[in-house]
């Protein structure tokens, strides 16, 4: 991974508190890992990006990175969130995990050491932000459950009086 510098605040204590770090001019820098905004595994860049994920192939199994990358009303913007990409692989692995006896998944593993020898070497990478699936036939559905309407379905919303279609 890049080294970076950044600055904000860690935790102390059981008791809660927080402890705020010295701004650059206070000197002391510390070392948080940089935003993960796009992948190149053996200098390969990804088969498919989406908003956030890059997938690359590997016969009939694709490996799935989360990057830190911000989607927000249907566009990627330039700057990234630290480790959002590892909050929201580990988010996937749970549910399927916890769902898996309901309907079998794609997931089969998100331990690195597991995965084919040609990505082990990226493992400071791919660890926490990764998982090796299967092929599937994907079902395309899209479901954001907020208590309001936002982005693209307000925007379809206001000018049609429809989300995807639907009144």
């Amino acid at each position: 991974g890049a080294d970076t510098v950044a600055y904000g605040c860690e935790r102390v204590s059981s008791a809660g508190k927080i402890r705020v770090f010295p701004q650059p001019s206070e000197g002391l820098p510390l070392p948080f890992a940089a935003p993960i905004i796009q992948t190149r595994l053996n200098g390969v860049a990804p088969h498919r990006q989406g908003k956030v994920r890059d997938i690359y192939e590997l016969d009939d199994q694709l490996l799935l990175i989360a990057t830190d990358r911000i989607s927000a009303f249907d566009y990627v913007l330039g700057s990234g969130i630290p480790d959002k990409g590892k909050v929201l692989t580990q988010l996937s692995a749970f549910w399927f995990d916890q769902t898996r006896d309901i309907v079998p998944n794609h997931l089969m593993t998100t331990d690195v050491a597991r995965y084919p020898a040609e990505f082990r070497d990226a493992a400071d990478v791919l660890d926490g932000r990764s998982m090796l699936v299967r092929k599937t036939n994907p079902i395309p559905i899209e479901c954001v459950a907020r208590g309001y309407l936002s982005g693209s379905g307000w925007k379809d919303y206001r000018e049609t009086g429809t989300v995807c279609g639907i009144p």
